[in-house]
């Protein structure tokens, strides 16, 4: 392309946009509010992953969670899944000791909400948390102030807690709650220590929390069920590169520990941050792709839908509408009017022929054909129709019946109706309607007229029910007398 080419264009361009100041403008921003669109979806998508995926990194630095569930968002468990063997501390320890990627092992109690009160106040939403020593490293979540659960507050099950901000803020607006007496479903409690902010993770805040020794809760809650309570061992491997290896390990030792037979599936589930960026990816892929397809139609929209205003010329839409109002097509057995009448009697007055002619109009070419068998069947008093091979009439029952292709049209839709037949389309000096022969044989009629063998085609399920044609001897043979081709196989 040349640059003279270019600069014409260019020049033409702005002579529009100069002549059509408010199309223009609409059509800018028609485009604008279209991308605009597809950006903020594109970003509400991708801020949406990222906050997910932070709230994962916040529940520790490449933790692996396993519990006696399959992994999951938003599905409650099978029956399955709720009769399995719970995991065990032992688990847990045998975990710590046998696998050589790990670096840290927590197990830990969970259980939904808890009546936490202290004086006249009281909470009934805290989250209660039974864990060991091993959960500050292997959460990366440490006590603020005061001190965190130790080894022998585990032996001794003694009544202590360490409590999160949210209950801290809830319970002891204005005083130190380390060193005070709260009640935990009635049950006395020494406040030990507090954890320092743990964030929320999906909608749920993790500083509405309170933890105790794991063997107390075993003490206080020993036969609560799902969903109440639910136990889960969090493991810390040494490193990034060591979660595959570390959840191999996992898997191997439990399956040994819970007797799992060879070939058959783990009756636990084990989960990494990986593993649940992966399902969440996998529930939120249609949902970002309908936004994507969404912020396209608006694009679509606000670019063709703007353009196109400004195209009612009042001139243009004046001749339109005088057009439109010609095309007025009522019944005519119900109301005559002008063009009708005018067009009639054009068509008659062009048509060749010196014979009395009338002429009426209908709405489609099925329509015309069955009026046509209509008038046909009146003036004659004949019922039976004949339609030629390789023809087609239209969709309705009649010219269904009447067209000779079957597939697409008609197959599947029988029965149709009767006292329809089918002739071969075969005149003096045409081709037959078949193809020629390999060798280019001119396949020409070398009759005066092919007679006629009409094949009867309603009625059929397809519309084919077709009989045999009376096989007519060769001009000048008569047919051979009953009996002869016996007396023939006599003489041999």
């Amino acid at each position: 392309m040349r640059f003279e080419d270019v600069k014409e264009s260019a020049w033409m361009a702005i002579d529009t946009l100069r002549s059509n100041k408010v199309r223009s403008s609409l059509t800018i921003l028609g485009v604008s509010v279209g991308v605009i669109t597809v950006v903020l979806m594109v970003s509400i998508i991708q801020g949406l992953n990222k906050a997910f995926a932070e709230q994962i990194e916040a529940l520790g630095s490449n933790a692996i969670w396993a519990t006696k569930f399959d992994p999951s968002f938003g599905r409650n468990p099978g029956p399955e899944e709720l009769h399995r063997k719970d995991l065990t501390l032992d688990d847990a320890a045998a975990i710590r000791e046998e696998a050589p990627s790990v670096l840290s092992v927590s197990p830990i109690h969970r259980k939904i909400a808890e009546t936490v009160r202290y004086g006249d106040k009281q909470s009934d939403t805290p989250i209660l948390i039974g864990v060991t020593p091993y959960y500050e490293f292997t959460q990366s979540s440490y006590a603020a102030h005061g001190r965190f659960i130790t080894d022998q507050d585990i032996r001794e099950r003694t009544n202590i807690c360490v409590l999160g901000q949210d209950l801290v803020r809830a319970l002891f607006p204005f005083e130190d709650p380390v060193g005070k007496d709260l009640k935990i479903k009635g049950r006395p409690f020494l406040v030990v220590g507090v954890m320092e902010p743990l964030g929320n993770f999906l909608g749920q805040s993790r500083d509405n929390s309170v933890f105790i020794p794991i063997t107390t809760f075993d003490k206080y809650y020993p036969d609560e069920p799902f969903p109440q309570v639910v136990f889960v061992i969090i493991v810390r491997p040494k490193s990034r590169a060591y979660v595959k290896s570390a959840i191999d390990e996992m898997t191997d030792i439990l399956r040994r520990r819970r007797r799992v037979p060879t070939g058959a599936p783990n009756n636990f589930g084990i989960s990494s941050q990986d593993a649940l960026l992966d399902i969440y990816n996998q529930l939120t892929g249609a949902t970002a792709l309908v936004l994507t397809a969404i912020s396209f139609v608006a694009l679509l929209i606000g670019g063709i839908g703007v353009m196109n205003i400004g195209h009612t010329r009042p001139e243009v839409t004046r001749a339109i509408a005088e057009q439109a109002a010609k095309f007025t097509h009522t019944c005519f057995s119900v109301m005559m009017y002008e063009p009708y009448i005018t067009l009639a009697e054009r068509l008659v007055k062009l048509t060749p022929g010196e014979f009395p002619k009338k002429a009426l109009f209908f709405n489609s070419g099925a329509e015309a054909v069955e009026n046509a068998v209509k008038i046909a069947r009146w003036a004659t008093g004949r019922p039976a129709i004949i339609v030629f091979d390789n023809a087609f009439h239209g969709r309705t029952l009649m010219t269904m019946t009447m067209t000779s292709k079957v597939k697409p049209y008609k197959y599947g839709f029988g029965p149709y109706a009767p006292e329809v037949y089918r002739a071969p389309i075969c005149r003096a000096g045409t081709r037959r309607s078949r193809p020629a022969s390999p060798a280019g044989e001119d396949r020409r009629c070398r009759r005066p007229a092919c007679p006629p063998a009409p094949r009867r085609c309603g009625g059929g399920w397809a519309g084919w029910s077709t009989p045999r044609p009376i096989a007519r001897p060769p001009a000048g043979r008569r047919p051979p007398r009953a009996g002869s081709a016996a007396r023939l196989r006599e003489r041999r």
